[in-house]
């Protein structure tokens, strides 16, 4: 990469002030950087866990922020020529701004990391399998065609600004929405696998799983309504109106797409043992979509939707 090409990067986490963020920020700031970093906390951090850090800015936000408000909240403040943004359970290693640059060739406008998972609880697994598979360390690096996460994804600032941001009227997989838009812009989305964050992510049980999925049902509702097929041609929508045909179809779903996890990647089968949450990620997403396809559950982040939180990943 041309040494001169970025003059700074700024580093951009949303948050509502998870304790694991204090780690993530010093990972961060322990990382050696060939060009000057500014880290962006944009948020709540009730319980100064970082806000009183001398060595970041923290943008408080009004209110609870979901993630695409937070992002551009953050973004709005930054003053580098490279965004990079982060969720605040993501690690990484201390090459990480070297790798970076290294990714981010002459040519390239926008690059999406990899994902180490971290080998602990069967649920916790089996929600990063189910929802990482594809952004594991272990996939080859690519054009990305399919849905990407902002769990470490740099976007120059000048395609940020030309795509005016994330849409906020996303809650969650804006940062799919987001790539969609990229893409027919123009722009292409490489994956490269040495860029990479270790994801401590702590969804230890059961209905942890099932609230996420359902977040990301929500998510997956608001782009269906802004006209993203989400490349399905099998939702059958007006099985959300009879209960028993949309248990069935989520179930039959949940179990082809578990199958075809461990079937295409093959990295995957060192975690056969969390396969059921992996189905249960599956089939709750599933199940819920059905739900507010029929008007049956909301279509936003509000009081009645998922517990999940809801401005610090897209994970």
């Amino acid at each position: 990469m041309n040494p001169d090409r970025f003059k700074s990067v700024s580093v951009i986490i949303p948050t509502l002030g998870e304790p694991i963020l204090k780690q993530t920020v010093e990972h961060l700031l322990a990382a050696e950087a060939p060009i000057a970093v500014e880290v962006i906390i944009a948020g709540l951090d009730p319980d100064h866990v970082v806000s009183g850090n001398p060595a970041i800015t923290f943008a408080e936000t009004p209110r609870k922020y979901i993630p695409a408000e937070a992002r551009n909240f953050g973004a709005a403040r930054a003053t580098g020529d490279l965004f990079l943004f982060l969720d605040s359970d993501a690690f990484v290693e201390p090459d990480f701004f070297h790798c970076l640059f290294e990714a981010m060739a002459e040519s390239r406008q926008v690059v999406h990391g990899a994902m180490n998972f971290v080998d602990d609880t069967a649920p916790n697994l089996g929600d990063n399998v189910a929802t990482f598979h594809g952004m594991h360390i272990s996939a080859e690096a690519c054009v990305m065609e399919h849905n990407v996460a902002a769990y470490c994804l740099a976007v120059t600032r000048n395609v940020f600004e030309e795509m005016q941001g994330f849409n906020e009227g996303i809650f969650m997989a804006e940062d799919w929405e987001f790539a969609n838009r990229v893409r027919a812009a123009g722009y292409f989305i490489y994956f490269d696998p040495l860029l990479r964050i270790t994801h401590h992510s702590d969804r230890h049980t059961a209905e942890r799983v099932a609230s996420h999925a359902r977040s990301y049902a929500i998510g997956n509702a608001n782009m269906l309504q802004a006209g993203d097929r989400l490349g399905s041609k099998m939702r059958v929508d007006w099985f959300g109106y009879i209960p028993p045909l949309a248990a069935f179809w989520s179930a039959v779903q949940a179990t082809v797409h578990t199958a075809k996890v461990f079937r295409r990647f093959p990295a995957m089968r060192t975690y056969k043992r969390c396969a059921r949450y992996v189905w249960l990620f599956y089939y709750s997403r599933r199940r819920h979509l059905f739900r507010i396809l029929a008007g049956k559950a909301p279509a936003s982040p509000g009081l009645s939707a998922p517990t999940e939180p809801s401005a610090t990943q897209a994970t």
